[in-house]
């Protein structure tokens, strides 16, 4: 973990939620939201995030109550805002991201994150944008 990175990692996963609801609402709340994680002396930045990447179809098959109806989790429009985010930091250098099928079952999601983590230098853990399906299955 870095404690201060450069502004490019600014953009880190903490951010997600407030471009989420800024594509949703219109509200500004994504550059405040960076300035006042920027000027925290309390945040932490991870070197690498790794991005579940779920079909809208299993989030809803997959929730069985955990949220509760019109949650902003389940909304299509908020994934697919969550989902831009993370689209948006393909090919920076900090923090580098991860794009996981996360359609598996848990046994078979946690054996993917484990060789993924375990390739090495992180070299191949970011695809071009272009190479980025909307889903996978391995």
């Amino acid at each position: 973990m870095t404690d201060w990175p450069p502004l490019a990692a600014l953009e880190g996963p903490l951010l997600a939620h407030s471009y989420a609801l800024e594509q949703m609402t219109g509200l500004a709340v994504f550059t405040p939201s960076m300035r006042l994680l920027r000027a925290s002396p309390l945040a932490a930045w991870p070197d690498l995030v790794i991005y579940l990447d779920l079909p809208q179809s299993a989030v809803q098959g997959r929730n069985k109550g955990k949220f509760p109806p019109g949650s902003i989790y389940t909304d299509p429009g908020f994934n697919a805002a969550i989902r831009s985010y993370f689209l948006r930091l393909a090919g920076q250098k900090a923090p580098r991201v991860a794009w996981l099928d996360a359609t598996p079952d848990l046994p078979g999601l946690a054996r993917l994150a484990k060789s993924l983590l375990i390739k090495g230098d992180g070299s191949d853990w970011t695809v071009s944008r272009a190479e980025r399906p909307l889903h996978t299955t391995k």
